[in-house]
């Protein structure tokens, strides 16, 4: 998700949370009916709101980043919605490459995994400034795994 350029760092903050608190309004009433590619839009919209939020515990942010994401997930699939799934993908990426701590080997180990993934739809013949951003990601995360 793309902050306005227009935005303070603390209307950027006060933003991403009116965007959690939609999602999570959207999704406390959610009609079955209704397609489920909007619930996993809904919980992406979550997921990237919550990765773009700094403000409180960082890693508990993240957490229920990687929570959301992983839920798109379940209805986003490579086969089906190629693009989606990998724009999912590398927003999951993120979130694990975002995460500090004793949890953050582990989770650039995932990070690793979920930007492999996104390049199987954003190829470099393609979409060359997706692979090449997705490729800068992959290699500053193997340099940060080998120390």
């Amino acid at each position: 998700m793309n902050k306005p350029p227009y935005l303070n760092p603390i209307s950027q903050q006060q933003f991403f949370v009116e965007c959690i608190q939609r999602a999570e309004h959207a999704l406390k009433h959610w009609s079955g009916d209704r397609p489920l590619t909007e619930w996993a839009a809904i919980q992406r919209e979550l997921g990237c709101s919550y990765l773009n939020l700094t403000a409180g515990d960082r890693n508990e942010n993240l957490r229920k980043a990687v929570a959301a994401l992983l839920a798109a997930l379940q209805v986003y699939t490579e086969l089906d919605h190629g693009p989606f799934w990998a724009a999912t993908q590398g927003n999951l990426g993120s979130a694990y490459r975002a995460f500090s701590g004793p949890e953050r080997p582990a989770c650039l180990k995932l990070a690793l995994e979920c930007y492999e993934a996104y390049c199987r739809v954003y190829t470099r013949q393609e979409f060359p400034k997706q692979w090449k951003n997705a490729l800068a990601a992959l290699s500053s995360i193997a340099e940060e795994l080998k120390k």
